[in-house]
């Protein structure tokens, strides 16, 4: 139980980061801070409990689709990427993993749509969602939905932090 909190609080951690390192972009300490803890999260969330096919999917995903465009979001990449290979990582279903690196391509794919559930990132959600329902594994969904969370927060919290 225990193990399932961490990986929610991480979740979370990590989602708030990476928006606070694309939205803190031009003020350079802090966006690189943030880029580092994302890519933290994301690396002990994988490295350590087991969502590597989850997250070493969905950064592969990102990368392909080109929306790791800046050099905060590249710095966090790469402190992900570094983590997972020192500390490796083990993708347990590469049906899964072919399936979350779909959902998350399109996700990316559609997020500057004028079609707003396809702009909102719905693909990933519901892929765990179905998973969760079918398999009985809330793993992959409470973890995406925390890490949304933390990044709708940052959204919400900004104009009132004023940066």
């Amino acid at each position: 139980m225990l193990d399932f909190f961490l990986v929610l609080l991480a979740s979370f951690c990590a989602g708030l980061a990476a928006k606070a390192a694309d939205s803190l972009e031009q003020k350079s300490f802090f966006s690189y801070f943030f880029a580092f803890l994302y890519g933290f999260f994301l690396f002990i969330l994988s490295s350590f409990f087991g969502l590597a096919t989850l997250f070493v999917s969905l950064a592969l995903a990102n990368f392909v689709a080109g929306k790791i465009d800046s050099k905060t979001h590249l710095f966090g990449f790469f402190v992900f990427v570094l983590g997972v290979l020192i500390f490796d990582f083990s993708i347990d279903n590469f049906w899964l993993f072919g399936l979350f690196f779909i959902a998350g391509f399109l996700d990316e794919l559609f997020s500057n749509s004028k079609i707003l559930f396809l702009k909102n990132r719905i693909f990933l959600p519901l892929l765990a969602l179905a998973y969760f329902l079918f398999f009985s594994n809330p793993i992959y969904f409470f973890s995406i939905l925390f890490f949304d969370f933390g990044y709708k927060l940052f959204i919400f919290l900004k104009p009132k932090l004023k940066l």
